[in-house]
């Protein structure tokens, strides 16, 4: 059966754009099957109409850096660049500035770091730079302007806990909940002129009971211009086809 599924993926042209499209598709059919049936829905797939809403609302421009740090199958990363390839790039050499230098992320587990790169290969970003390795493991105070991005696109893990202290005390208002953490890391990692996407869950808006959620919030709404929250309604992230 390997013998002659290798004998299959062998007479595929890599080079001819209608074959890449087609296998992206199936691709991303994979991606919403697997969420579905494997029950990590919010792990490593994001519904697209909501990527695609948050892309057209924070509008990534060329010559922009776009930066998800928690990207799993990297869903925003493919369609920021669809977004801007389609509106954006005239020129080669703007295709190969979207190409080459506008995309990043990170990502800490293992099967949603290859799904990612395999995802942006598919939708032909070749040298995708995603690295794997824990975000909130980054000290967020040692990042220069330089090292920021003018687009974050993301929908971190919420629900989660972040058991090592080491880990806790990278950040301004310690927190085991790597949501909030997630949103400390965020704010540090925007340029001063940038612009942000993000999915959160209701508990980072309304929970009081925890310093490091007040702190966030409150720097959050003096330090930076919160323009929109828009509720989703419940099952939206349910992934039915």
């Amino acid at each position: 059966i390997l013998r002659d599924a290798i004998a299959v993926v062998d007479t595929i042209d890599f080079h001819a754009p209608e074959n890449v499209h087609t296998l992206s598709h199936l691709y991303e059919s994979l991606l919403v099957r697997m969420g579905r049936e494997g029950g990590m829905s919010g792990e490593f797939y994001t519904p697209r109409p909501i990527i695609q809403f948050m892309v057209e609302m924070v509008d990534p421009k060329l010559g922009e850096t776009v930066y998800d740090p928690a990207c799993g199958s990297a869903g925003f990363l493919v369609e920021a660049y669809a977004h801007m390839l389609t509106h954006q790039v005239e020129l080669a050499a703007q295709f190969r500035q979207l190409r080459d230098a506008t995309f990043f992320g990170q990502e800490k587990k293992p099967l949603p770091y290859l799904l990612g790169v395999m995802n942006t290969v598919l939708h032909e970003i070749p040298v995708p730079h995603i690295i794997r390795e824990n975000t909130l493991s980054d000290y967020v105070r040692k990042y220069t302007e330089k090292e920021r991005f003018n687009v974050i696109l993301t929908n971190p893990p919420f629900g989660g806990t972040e058991k090592f202290e080491a880990v806790r005390a990278n950040y301004p208002y310690p927190s085991s909940a790597t949501s909030i953490l997630f949103m400390q890391h965020i704010m540090y990692r925007l340029r001063r002129d940038g612009r942000v996407g993000m999915v959160i869950d209701e508990g980072v808006l309304f929970k009081s009971s925890e310093r490091a959620y007040v702190d966030t919030k409150k720097e959050l709404l003096e330090e930076f211009n919160l323009y929109a929250i828009v509720s989703l309604p419940a099952g939206v992230f349910a992934n039915v086809v």
